[in-house]
């Protein structure tokens, strides 16, 4: 066992302290041809000492910024270990060496890619502007964050000066304190047209992926999937006293419940409480999903520490169970000290036998109070990046925590859950990954049931045959999968609405998915607000008529006819409980049914 275990120890390593892969890095793109004939100026200096870096983040290890060797053009490569505050506690400067009017059109031009980012989406992030030189910065003509992805892309960004510079006066500000990373940015470039281009004339910086376009063949393919996979045929058989067909009867068949998890992460505060928007909160959770997480209310140390949000989580478990949701519980263990009370890293430093029973006494807890009523929990969160309670701990502790909950809690399915996968280039390998820790640790005796597999998208989406080859090697370790907590964090609402539409024709389409659940609904209960369905005032955004589409309409069955010369009426339905109800000369007659890969039949008889 110990031996297994040392195997996930290093594998989890892998993903967190991965260098900076020495790859090639690429030319900038020349600019267009008419561009050029605009003879822009190019406004940063070309020296590679001519930059100034700040780093105030006060972490253990200081955040670095310096030249990458061996580039045809400069480049460079930032290093943060400490996430800061704000975004420019770890901040490159570079000083304009010509003047700038106010109304000039100006161009930035770089390559950039993040062979490191520690967040869910797998991006990196960096802020670009253009302000003065020193305080108060302003005015800022432009100040945006792009989320470079593993691999180098382009990144083109016009504006428009707001103000007259002096040479030197003004500089372009790169900052990168919002996450622990590493990217690269090569050819970095600021060229000026003055007044001889228009904005509407340069390169806008765009989005977008293979396999968007409207007549995909991924597409069909996946859909065509879907039907043999997600659906079986449902007939009604409707006769008289006698065995004889009766035609022209109406039929209504609904697909009440499905079979599939169509579910969403929820704020505990909003159903605990009366608020000003908690009804519509509600009402919206009712209509558009079948199952629910409470986003925070088991986290530690919300559950521990703060009685009012311990409280606020009883109170919406409870208004879930009494509304029939099936609930998922997130999560019995995060294995990181910031997602824990300060008393637990003072207790492991002090006494790591006391702290291995005080984790094993909060997951007794949370599962005492909800015993029966979950249908599955993440039983560790993200063990691939957050290791820091295992230093203190026996090796084989992880899969004893399976084995606690399993113990307490033997009706719900326990979930591995991570991130980090079906989002780039680097997918495939940290999937390998994942699947060797599940498959040592349930060598090693942990009854893991479930992958759980975090769904959060950037900037740049992947393509969704790529998802699809993912998921394939998803499924080599031979468990079911849930799409665990997803979103698309952009402010492209377009590509946003479209990428969320194939990722769950995509997810949908494939075997190994039992399940789908988006980490939020609504703007100001949303931890990405750009990503949310529903906007402040409840109007809803190009995402969520997607979900309306697909998930409540296409694949939430409704046979609503009449039976034919023999009696019957069918339709190939979508799996789960169906309510059907049956009328004829006035008499109504209705039942309860369930549709399966096997199909289902029910036969009615009107005297």
């Amino acid at each position: 066992m110990k031996k297994s275990l040392t195997v996930l120890a290093g594998f989890c390593m892998a993903i967190i302290t991965i260098a900076a892969a020495e790859t090639k890095v690429p030319d900038l793109k020349p600019l267009a041809a008419d561009l050029v004939a605009l003879n822009p100026t190019q406004l940063l200096l070309s020296d590679p000492a001519g930059f100034a870096f700040v780093d105030t983040t006060k972490g253990e290890k200081p955040a670095s910024f310096a030249a990458l060797p061996d580039a045809k053009r400069l480049s460079y490569r930032a290093t943060v270990t400490t996430r800061g505050v704000k975004s420019h506690d770890v901040e490159t400067k570079f000083k304009t060496i010509a003047p700038v009017k106010k109304g000039d059109v100006l161009l930035a031009r770089f390559m950039a890619r993040a062979p490191v980012a520690k967040q869910e989406s797998g991006e990196g992030a960096i802020g670009f502007a253009f302000q003065l030189n020193g305080p108060p910065h302003e005015p800022r003509s432009i100040g945006i964050t792009v989320a470079p992805g593993p691999e180098w892309a382009l990144y083109e960004i016009p504006f428009v000066s707001a103000a007259d510079h002096d040479a030197g006066k003004a500089v372009v500000a790169l900052s990168f304190a919002d996450l622990v990373q590493t990217v690269e940015i090569s050819g970095l470039e600021l060229l000026n047209f003055g007044t001889r281009a228009r904005l509407d004339q340069l390169p806008k910086l765009q989005f977008t992926y293979k396999g968007r376009e409207a007549d995909a063949p991924w597409r069909a393919v996946a859909l065509k999937r879907i039907e043999e996979i997600r659906t079986a045929p449902l007939t009604i058989r409707v006769t008289d006293g006698k065995g004889n067909p009766l035609a022209g009867v109406r039929v209504d068949a609904k697909l009440t419940r499905s079979e599939f998890i169509w579910g969403t992460a929820v704020n505990e505060e909003m159903l605990a409480k009366n608020l000003p928007d908690s009804e519509k909160y509600r009402s919206i959770l009712k209509e558009c999903f079948n199952t629910a997480v409470i986003e925070n209310g088991y986290k530690w140390p919300s559950w521990n520490s703060n009685p009012e949000f311990a409280e606020n989580t009883d109170l919406a478990f409870g208004w879930l169970k009494k509304e029939g949701f099936r609930q998922k519980g997130h999560n019995l263990v995060w294995p990181g000290w910031k997602f824990a009370p300060k008393s637990a890293k003072e207790l492991a430093l002090k006494d790591p036998a006391a702290f291995k029973r005080l984790i094993d006494a909060n997951i007794e807890k949370k599962i005492e109070r909800t015993k029966g009523a979950f249908i599955s929990w993440d039983v560790i969160n993200e063990i691939m990046h957050e290791r820091d309670f295992l230093a203190y701990l026996p090796t084989d502790e992880p899969v004893q925590w399976f084995r606690l909950a399993r113990k307490l809690e033997p009706s719900a399915k326990l979930v591995l859950n991570d991130y980090s996968m079906l989002n780039s280039a680097m997918s495939p390998g940290t999937i390998t990954r994942f699947i060797e820790i599940a498959k040592s640790m349930k060598n090693a005796g942990a009854p893991i049931d479930e992958l759980g597999i975090q769904g959060h998208v950037g900037q740049q989406p992947r393509a969704p045959e790529l998802i699809l080859s993912d998921l394939d090697l998803v499924a080599t370790a031979g468990m079911p999968v849930q799409i665990t907590e997803f979103d698309v964090n952009t402010k492209d609402e377009a590509i946003q609405a479209d990428y969320t539409r194939d990722f769950l024709i995509a997810c949908y389409s494939h075997p190994v998915i039992t399940g789908f659940i988006q980490w939020g609904f609504w703007e100001p209960k949303h931890w990405k607000r750009d990503a949310a369905m529903f906007r402040p005032d409840w109007s809803e955004k190009p995402n969520a008529a997607v979900w309306r589409e697909w998930v409540l309409d296409k694949w939430k069955t409704h046979l609503d006819t009449t039976t034919s010369a023999d009696g019957t009426a069918s339709v190939r339905g979508h799996f789960g409980a169906y309510h059907v109800t049956i009328t004829c000369d006035g008499v109504v007659k209705s039942e309860d049914i369930t549709l399966n890969k096997d199909g289902a039949s029910y036969t009615v008889k009107f005297p």
